[in-house]
């Protein structure tokens, strides 16, 4: 996802040279910026065995953590599912790290 300082740095500093550019120029460059950014959105983020691992270790590693019975949205958890939210907030917590999704996401856990 593009970072948003570097996308406002970079039109800040096209606004100064955009004076010194012809029209033609002006929209090359632009688009140029643009292009930059937004196409690396497009591109794959492959999981590898190590980014799998990680996942699973997180998981196993919540298990313990987690206060049963746990409630998602003020439902509660079946104990049979519960290995099956922990994967999810792995694969969740991997992505969010990794920067892939454009918005945070979480688990809407509700205490009692």
């Amino acid at each position: 996802m593009a970072n948003m300082e570097t996308i406002e740095a970079e039109l800040r500093q096209y606004i100064e040279d955009s004076v010194n550019l012809g029209r033609q120029d002006r929209y090359i460059h632009l688009k140029a910026i643009f292009d930059k950014h937004f196409a690396m959105e497009q591109t794959e983020h492959l999981l590898n065995m190590g980014d799998f691992q990680y996942i699973v270790s997180y998981a196993k590693s919540q298990f313990v953590n987690l206060k049963l019975p746990a409630q998602i949205s003020k439902r509660e958890v079946y104990p049979s599912d519960v290995p099956h939210v922990l994967i999810i907030e792995a694969v969740l917590g991997y992505l969010n790290k990794s920067k892939v999704l454009k918005k945070l996401v979480k688990i809407d856990y509700t205490t009692r």
